[in-house]
């Protein structure tokens, strides 16, 4: 598989638990009402969101390079400021999934998660099923970031090496790569606004 199928593949599977725990959390938000529960939800939510964060807070300003002159202009600064960054930033979502594990530990007790109402029943077990696979025991999201960012920057040294040799094609190789992006990020983001609501 190319590392840029692997990257893409990377950020799309990032995006897909966004939806998913978004869409487990919306139903939860609705059907459970107490303010003392809500506040302990949305505390559990806090560090799930902030990892997603470092994903669109690092990747989003590459929506911005649209052109061959945007390329020339900004590609080489951002590649340089994302390698400086970009070990530092993989480890803050193990930093989450460790907050995120003590406070998941409480959020199980409360009363309100033992519900019998199917329909909420069931949202509960799919957000708990997500905490556990892709943050607390198996960390898979933690580890997906780590992917896409290590494999994000092995395909930006490539492209910024073709760069010094030949600028349009490295901005030809950027935008096979790089600019299909957009749709996940995105739906990243707005499952972030919609996650800050609960």
């Amino acid at each position: 598989m190319g590392i840029e199928l692997n990257v893409l593949k990377e950020l799309a599977n990032i995006s897909v638990t966004a939806v998913e725990v978004a869409s487990a959390g919306a139903v939860i938000n609705m059907a459970v009402r107490k303010p003392e529960f809500k506040a302990e939800f949305h505390d559990l939510m806090v560090d799930i969101i902030a990892s997603y964060e470092v994903v669109v807070d690092n990747f989003n300003p590459l929506l911005a390079i649209s052109s061959e002159s945007e390329f020339e202009q900004s590609f080489v600064d951002f590649y340089k400021r994302f390698s400086e960054v970009y070990l530092s930033e993989i480890s803050r979502p193990r930093v989450y999934a460790e907050n995120t594990f003590h406070k998941n530990l409480q959020f199980w007790k409360l009363k309100e998660t033992q519900t019998s109402n199917p329909l909420v029943k069931l949202n509960f077990a799919r957000l708990r099923e997500f905490i556990d696979k892709w943050i607390d025991n198996d960390i898979w999201l933690s580890m997906t970031i780590d992917g896409l960012f290590k494999s994000g920057h092995r395909l930006m040294t490539e492209i910024d090496a073709m760069n010094s040799k030949d600028s349009e094609l490295a901005y030809l190789h950027f935008q096979a790569s790089f600019g299909n992006f957009a749709p996940y990020l995105q739906l990243i983001d707005q499952k972030i606004a919609q996650m800050r609501t609960f």
